[in-house]
């Protein structure tokens, strides 16, 4: 798939935390990944409905969001690059000011202190690094849960009722092997039946209680 993007003049969309033709080509791409994974019946999935924030999504990279009602499942798509990361960790890693500050000694007491480099916050070229140290480990990072969601029915004596369903958080970068472990691991949550023990079988599980994995 990711060779019929190649041409593409923003391709491989890193920039999609900043520019919205970039994001959107991010969205078309993931779009093409899922329907090319095996066992994606388009015909069985909708998008997800929910609020939609479009600088949300462009700062986290939520590319898709769909969900099937017969199956159960819901799957969440998101694109990752060494400058969204980079930006991600150095907007939420700014560091204090001094009025913020003031308030934080204010509310645990005068002994609370905090070094001179958590002040600061961390500058671009930190972040930068420790992004690129990121991809190293890339090119997949996978989540499956099992979540709760409620069905309205007026028939029902409740009002409605509550449906399991089993959510996959798959985050990857748009290179050969983030496509080739995206797509193994849609297959692998796509096939019949409940698909935890499957992708915790094919991937390492690095969470308990839930599975976060990265491919081995």
């Amino acid at each position: 798939m990711i060779e019929k993007f190649q041409t593409h003049p923003d391709f491989p969309f890193e920039l999609y935390f900043d520019r919205a033709n970039q994001y959107a080509g991010a969205i078309e791409y993931w779009m093409a990944v899922l329907r090319a994974a095996k066992g994606f019946d388009e015909t069985k999935w909708m998008q997800r409905e929910r609020p939609v924030e479009i600088n949300d999504d462009m700062y986290l990279g939520k590319v898709n969001d769909v969900t099937s009602k017969e199956l159960r499942k819901e799957i969440n798509l998101q694109t990752w690059s060494i400058p969204g990361d980079a930006n991600m960790l150095f907007q939420e890693n700014s560091g204090l000011t001094q009025d913020e500050y003031k308030k934080l000694k204010t509310q645990f007491g005068s002994n609370f202190t905090l070094d001179d480099h958590t002040l600061a916050g961390m500058t671009y070229q930190d972040a930068l690094k420790e992004a690129q140290e990121e991809a190293l480990q890339m090119p997949v990072k996978v989540w499956v849960e099992n979540a709760v969601t409620w069905q309205q029915d007026p028939t029902h004596k409740d009002g409605g009722y509550e449906i399991t369903f089993e959510r996959l958080v798959l985050t990857a970068q748009i290179t050969a092997n983030g496509e080739a472990a995206a797509l193994h691991a849609l297959g692998l949550f796509l096939e019949p039946g409940s698909a935890l023990g499957r992708v915790s079988e094919a991937f390492f599980d690095g969470m308990a209680g839930s599975a976060f994995m990265e491919l081995r």
